[in-house]
């Protein structure tokens, strides 16, 4: 069965629990959204047989049904073919136990172990099939799978103006704002703290070392001016005289 209804996932829930009420089980079941935001829903669900039409009437209650086929299977002849050779492969073990229990050689007992080892095998063979036979015919199944309702030129533009209001939209815009001045802020804070950090060792070094290497350049410097300016004044009475004579 195919249906569609405004929302799946609720419409799923419901189900699940009416097959549950009804003595059924979930088999298998999920949700899931695809790339176009669209809405899906799957579930495989079984009750027993004669509630089968009470969980389709709930299911026609969820919404729109779109697809619904109803199929069986006619099993009584290889049923009835499966328990011929179960009760056969029974009455065949009774046979070889009976031989068993007057075997006198080891070789004739592990010669009736081995075939009625192949006997039982077959047995559980037919027993597991006859059980899952017995259980398909005492519940139904039902595969429906839910679609949502594909929404409206109208709805989708109130859907969009729902989620970008203006209000919500400057909201976002301010706490993105604030977030992006505290971090400013932090950050500048930091790094004053870091260069503050930084500065204190360096303005000792350079009051330990720079600060007298550049006093002691300085005054040589001037010393060395100093000396120049007494030579110049030594060498110019000298050539004076020269040319006097």
């Amino acid at each position: 069965m195919t249906v569609t209804v405004d929302d799946p996932a609720t419409a799923l829930n419901t189900l699940v629990e009416k097959a549950k009420s009804l003595g059924g089980y979930i088999s298998s079941s999920y949700a899931t959204t695809d790339d176009a935001g669209t809405n899906y829903a799957y579930a495989t669900l079984k009750v027993p047989a004669e509630q089968l039409d009470a969980l389709i009437t709930a299911a026609n209650a969820l919404g729109k049904v779109n697809d619904y086929r109803l199929g069986s299977d006619d099993i009584s002849l290889s049923y009835y073919d499966i328990q011929a050779r179960l009760d056969s492969a029974k009455a065949e073990e009774q046979q070889l136990l009976e031989i068993l229990a007057k075997c006198d050689t080891v070789e004739e007992i592990l010669a009736v172990r081995q075939s009625l080892s192949s006997v039982r095998a077959d047995i559980e063979s037919y027993t597991a099939q006859i059980n899952l036979w017995d259980n398909l015919v005492a519940y139904a199944t039902l595969t429906v799978t839910i679609n949502r309702t594909p929404k409206t030129a109208v709805e989708g533009e109130n859907e969009l103006i729902q989620m970008w209001k203006a209000s919500d939209v400057w909201n976002k815009m301010s706490r993105g704002f604030q977030n992006s001045a505290r971090f400013v802020v932090n950050a500048i804070g930091a790094i004053g703290i870091f260069i503050a950090i930084a500065l204190i060792p360096a303005g000792i070094l350079f009051l330990l070392i720079g600060l007298p290497i550049i006093l002691h350049k300085k005054s040589k410097r001037k010393k060395a001016a100093a000396l120049r300016a007494q030579q110049a004044a030594t060498v110019e009475p000298n050539d004076t005289v020269k040319k006097n004579e």
